[in-house]
């Protein structure tokens, strides 16, 4: 069965290859945050409404490899795990297919 999650992905100030990504768990309420690198450069952009995607609350521990990680005017990562996280971009930029990897972080407070 598929979950899934709302929130929002932003590049690390004064970066533009470092990003995290953060949602809450509508179950649980639990917030959720991936934190990474990507490979190539990018523009400045942010996604202030992602959807995260995935199978199982375990699926969102540990390090990943993003296999995917698409921009232009959607943002699109997809994760090793099958965990997915899309949405689009609030300011367009130059088309960049690249990958990343990254780890998750749960605060259950």
């Amino acid at each position: 069965m598929s979950h899934s999650a709302t929130g929002w992905v932003k590049l690390a100030k004064n970066s533009n290859t470092k990003f995290v990504a953060c949602f809450t768990l509508p179950e649980t309420k639990h917030v959720v945050s991936f934190a990474g690198k990507l490979e190539q450069p990018i523009e400045t952009c942010e996604c202030a409404q992602a959807t995260l995607t995935y199978g199982d609350p375990k699926d969102l521990e540990g390090i990943h490899e993003v296999d995917h990680a698409d921009f232009g005017s959607y943002l699109s990562f997809a994760l090793d795990n099958s965990v997915r996280i899309n949405g689009q971009l609030d300011n367009r930029v130059t088309s960049v297919h690249t990958r990343a990897k990254g780890s998750w972080i749960a605060n259950d407070a």
